[in-house]
């Protein structure tokens, strides 16, 4: 029985961890993501702070020292987050130190959608002739 609680509690630990990670991937998505789809440099930074500046740390189970960082570029937008998931016991200590690093980041490139069409139509009017 004693081995089969030491079990559980180890799978309910490796869950939390797994929960914790989820949770800092999808905030790094959400934040190149919210980066990406802004129009100028300013409104990219904007947006990826605000959602930087909203997230709080009530909603994960375990991790402690979480910080995160985002960087809005004009080609590309980058989101990196860290955090340290504490086990406890000895044996976690002695082989881990106690805690593992989880670390997570999301990039993407900017689309500017518009030069795009207007690539798409300019090559139209060479191929076929004629206006739009």
């Amino acid at each position: 029985m004693a081995i089969v609680i030491l079990v559980l509690a180890a799978l309910i630990f490796a869950a939390f961890y797994m929960h914790d990670r989820a949770v800092l991937q999808g905030i790094s998505c959400e934040i190149a993501s919210a980066g990406r789809n802004a129009a100028t440099q300013s409104e990219r930074q904007k947006a990826m702070a605000a959602l930087k500046n909203g997230f709080s740390s009530d909603c994960l189970l375990g991790s402690r020292q979480v910080s995160g960082q985002a960087e809005a570029g004009k080609k590309k937008v980058s989101s990196v987050w860290k955090g340290n998931f504490y086990f406890p016991g000895f044996v976690m200590k002695y082989f881990a130190g106690g805690h593992y690093t989880i670390h997570v980041s999301w990039n993407s490139e900017v689309v500017q959608p518009a030069d795009t069409i207007r690539k798409i139509r300019g090559v139209r009017k060479l191929v076929i002739g004629g206006s739009d």
